[in-house]
């Protein structure tokens, strides 16, 4: 059994008194979803995943998206969001790859403009900084649940219309 313990008054809990190396399909992971469901994020503490069983975990909520189009061989690998250059040197605060990040960092959002977007992103932080590194995360749902009505209902007319003209 699982317990929560909320992150923000509308959105994200701290899933506590689990190591996700042991859920399967078949033992644990309805509870997870379900939690995910309710509450749009989930951050696990402590956890000790090498690629193979983040990719397994993150598989139980569905198909992996590989956006490398098979550049990395014929089964989805983890993609590392880092400063460190193929050689191992920290990229030049100048350089188009440190840049991305910097830009990545004042916001960011993943699969939004695929036809299918993602369910769900799976985060590990593998090297923490000493000091700063924070991620912030925004819930759509909670934002959608905040809207007033009539906005909601302009909102969907418009997606409706947009629809309706491709």
């Amino acid at each position: 059994m699982i317990s929560l313990r909320a992150l923000h008054p509308r959105f994200g809990v701290e899933v506590q008194d689990v190591d996700v190396r042991s859920i399967t399909a078949n033992d644990g992971y309805a509870e997870i979803r379900a939690a995910f469901e309710a509450h749009s994020l989930l951050l696990f503490r402590d956890q000790h995943l090498d690629d193979a069983a983040h990719l397994r975990f993150g598989a139980l909520f569905g198909p992996v998206e590989d956006r490398s189009m098979g550049r990395n061989g014929p089964e989805p690998r983890m993609d590392n969001v880092t400063n460190l250059r193929e050689d191992g040197a920290v990229a030049a605060a100048d350089s188009l790859h440190a840049l991305n990040l910097t830009a990545n960092q004042l916001w960011h959002t993943d699969s939004t403009f695929l036809p299918v977007p993602a369910l769900a992103n799976l985060l590990a932080a593998r090297v923490l900084p000493s000091m700063g590194g924070e991620t912030q995360l925004v819930s759509t749902r909670a934002a959608w649940r905040d809207l007033p009505d009539e906005l909601r209902a302009r909102a969907r007319t418009a997606v409706l219309r947009h629809r309706l003209s491709h």
